[in-house]
């Protein structure tokens, strides 16, 4: 009785395991998954899009990137509660557009990161072009360039976080206080990106990322690095990398628009001058531009 009440309790573990494994490696349906999606080059740009779009950047470029910029400066003029903190040069760590700006950057980064990491293994297994992986891996390479040098220069050491998954998954629960870096290895952080991405990039990809964007964005990383060290090399590179984006552009297509009075409205969307843009839409809320809306406190 005891060998057969065994056999019966085996033959019931071996059936559960498999009946375990068969359900845990149904896929889904409610959610997309990087196996299934990053099956085409056309699934990859559509989701290297979403980098452009006002929505994940409309914590940024929203009322604190002109709150602190414009106002600190003294060309805004507003003095209520937590607005009022940028006009007065009183910022606390509890102010909720501070708050807001970190979060909008970061957003940035954690949607270029998994483009990085997560998509390149997903593509190959579905037998995209590798020119193609390449291509999206450079424009996010490029937009997490352009968010961590807004927050280099708003925050000076932030955390450099390439991998969110890694922490996330960690065992050890202290891996989630992430160490800040200096402001250099920011810069040389942001210098590795962009020179990863030129290659890669495109000369001509209309309100998208491309050879132009990297090299203006490198000669500006460059300059600004430069009067951190105050370091003639640096400046000197900045120079060098201005003379290639201007020549890459020209040659390319880029060039001045013909009425400054209209490349900031509809007409000139994506034109000629335009090296990198927020691609804002009518959309619903934070997907269209918010700078009317919160520059217009009244009806008045």
């Amino acid at each position: 009785m005891k060998k057969i009440f065994y056999s019966i309790l085996t033959a019931a573990a071996l059936l559960s395991a498999a009946s375990c494994e068969k359900f845990l490696t149904v896929t889904p349906q409610d959610t997309i998954m990087s196996e299934t999606f990053y099956v085409s080059k056309e699934a990859i740009r559509s989701n290297t899009a979403i980098l452009y779009t006002q929505q994940p950047w409309f914590d940024f470029t929203g009322p604190f990137m002109f709150y602190s910029g414009d106002m600190m400066a003294g060309d805004l003029y507003y003095t209520y509660s937590d607005e009022g903190q940028f006009y007065y040069n009183t910022v606390t760590s509890t102010n909720s557009y501070l708050y807001n700006g970190w979060k909008g950057l970061y957003r940035i980064v954690s949607l270029a990161n998994s483009v990085i990491v997560d998509m390149p293994d997903a593509a190959r297994s579905n037998n995209v072009a590798e020119a193609d992986i390449a291509a999206a891996v450079a424009e996010a390479q490029t937009m997490r360039a352009v968010a961590y040098y807004f927050l280099t220069e708003l925050w000076g050491e932030v955390p450099i976080i390439e991998n969110a998954t890694e922490i996330i998954t960690s065992d050890d629960p202290s891996a989630i206080f992430v160490n800040k870096h200096t402001q250099e290895s920011l810069y040389k952080f942001m210098v590795r990106d962009l020179e990863a991405a030129i290659p890669a990039l495109p000369s001509v990809d209309l309100g998208r990322a491309t050879k132009t964007t990297a090299m203006g964005m490198l000669a500006k990383v460059y300059l600004t690095y430069a009067a951190y060290k105050q370091s003639d090399d640096l400046y000197a590179l900045a120079k060098d990398w201005a003379k290639k984006a201007v020549e890459e552009g020209l040659s390319s297509g880029y060039g001045l628009y013909g009425d400054f009075a209209k490349m900031f409205g509809i007409e000139g969307n994506n034109c000629m001058e335009s090296v990198l843009a927020v691609q804002c839409q009518s959309a619903g809320y934070a997907c269209g531009n918010a700078r009317n809306v919160n520059l217009t406190r009244s009806k008045r």
